[in-house]
């Protein structure tokens, strides 16, 4: 009874263990809640302040354009004034002996053959010309657009306040840019620092649990083991938690890292060791030297095995280059035909002729001029030699360039055939050409349908 009590007490501060992980895990997930119900109130308010700030330059845009229509106003009012003057200045007999000051002097002037493209360019824009079109312009076609002695906008004392009121507009939305990127600068810094210091107290509450779990599970570290292992009492990895979570799911041996089968720990020292380490550590010299002796034999017995696996695996590959190799199947003037077999009487019409032919068929949708031309590639004195030959063209020289296994994977519904002891081989893979080799008697090749006594390459 003693010993169930004391097991169900070592369960009880387990589960009491895990009860403070998972309460741990809720706390966290009210801080996420929370972190997140922060952020998205920050977003709407920010929402609300780029609508305000949108708002603003609406108005501020407003205003422009009307200060651009009264400009634009003042301007028309001084070419009708320049046109009046002009008329005057034509219908005087004689010039004023005297110049009249009429108040406040106005700067007016007109289009002119030597002012610069730029110049131009800047009165076209001014006259309200898309400036896309003055691209590829030149200066005598943006003359011809603006009218020589037409008033010129561009110097009028209008245009300058109106260029002096951009750059005025210009710097003030400098300025209320920078405002506001230094006001996002320092919202940032501030929710930086308040998440610095939030990380900073859940760090201390971390190692402060973490503390106070070492101090519970004291009482497990009650094995003496010999001080070459370690100086201090060890416990079960097993029996003991890290953070909540069992400590064989987050540790690893210090003796040689690995994370599989961790038998002992010093939490006080945060040393862990596995199971084969412990053995190796408390051996004496003769079961050190049993061991050795023992490991070497099983390295031997590995490479043995890995040399046998070598072997095997050679033999096999070899086994599979001699049924794919074309000097396993055919003799050497099948696979290199002598002068005499390339030669279409070199049998004198008494031997077996070896032909091939590639092209489409009358499929309907190739373009189609009857059936494809019938090559000729050798001629041999017996059937067999013929059909030996046939065979190695057809599978081994195919006109796809597929080596004779990888032809013979891809199975192709080959149309076999024999009439007379001579075979016929014919394929037509998917949206491809029609393959064809065959033998026939060397006087009955030049009677098929588009022979040719050119030899096949």
């Amino acid at each position: 009874y003693e010993k169930e009590l004391k097991e169900l007490c070592t369960e009880k501060s387990k589960l009491k263990g895990q009860i403070r992980a998972l309460q741990e895990q809720s706390d966290q997930l009210k801080i996420d809640v929370q972190s997140a119900t922060q952020k998205k109130d920050y977003a709407e308010k920010e929402s609300r302040a780029a609508l305000v700030k949108k708002e603003e330059y609406e108005k501020e845009a407003k205003t422009v354009k009307k200060a651009l229509e009264s400009h634009r106003i003042e301007l028309d009012g001084l070419a009708k004034k320049q046109d009046a003057a002009s008329k005057a200045t034509l219908g005087e007999s004689q010039p004023p002996t005297k110049k009249q000051k009429i108040g406040k002097q106005v700067k007016v002037g007109t289009i002119a053959k030597s002012m610069k493209v730029a110049e131009l360019k800047e009165e076209a824009v001014a006259r309200g010309i898309d400036v896309k079109e003055l691209t590829r312009i030149n200066k005598d076609s943006l003359l011809e657009m603006l009218v020589v002695g037409s008033p010129c906008i561009i110097k009028t004392d209008a245009w300058d306040e109106v260029v002096s009121l951009r750059k005025t507009f210009a710097e003030e939305r400098q300025r209320a840019e920078q405002l506001e990127r230094k006001r996002q600068e320092e919202i940032y810094r501030k929710k930086e620092q308040k998440w610095r210091e939030q990380e900073k107290k859940r760090q201390e509450q971390r190692e402060k649990d973490r503390a106070e779990e070492i101090s519970k599970q004291g009482e497990f570290h009650s094995l003496s083991v010999p001080k070459k292992v370690h100086g201090c009492k060890l416990a079960f990895t097993k029996d003991l938690l890290f953070h909540g979570t069992p400590r064989s799911y987050n540790t690893q041996c210090t003796e040689c890292g690995s994370r599989f089968n961790i038998e002992y720990t010093c939490e006080g020292c945060d040393y862990d060791i596995c199971n084969e380490c412990f053995k190796q550590k408390t051996m004496t010299a003769s079961e050190k030297k049993a061991d050795a002796k023992r490991k070497a034999a099983e390295e031997k017995e590995r490479q043995k095995a890995a040399a046998e696996r070598r072997r095997l695996q050679e033999e096999e590959d070899e086994k599979h280059r001699k049924k794919w190799d074309p000097k396993t199947h055919f003799a050497e003037n099948i696979i290199s035909p002598s002068d005499k077999n390339e030669d279409p009487d070199g049998n004198k019409s008494k031997g077996f002729t070896v032909w091939c032919s590639d092209g489409y068929g009358n499929d309907g949708w190739h373009s189609y001029e009857g059936s494809p031309t019938k090559e000729f590639d050798t001629t041999y004195a017996t059937k067999k030699e013929a059909n030996e030959r046939a065979r190695y063209l057809f599978q081994w020289k195919n006109p796809w360039g597929l080596g004779a296994e990888e032809f013979e994977n891809h199975a192709y519904e080959v149309d076999k055939s024999t009439k007379e002891g001579m075979l016929t081989y014919v394929v037509t893979p998917d949206d491809s050409t029609t393959w064809s080799v065959g033998v026939v008697p060397d006087a009955a090749f030049a009677y098929l349908d588009n022979a040719t006594r050119s030899r096949h390459y």
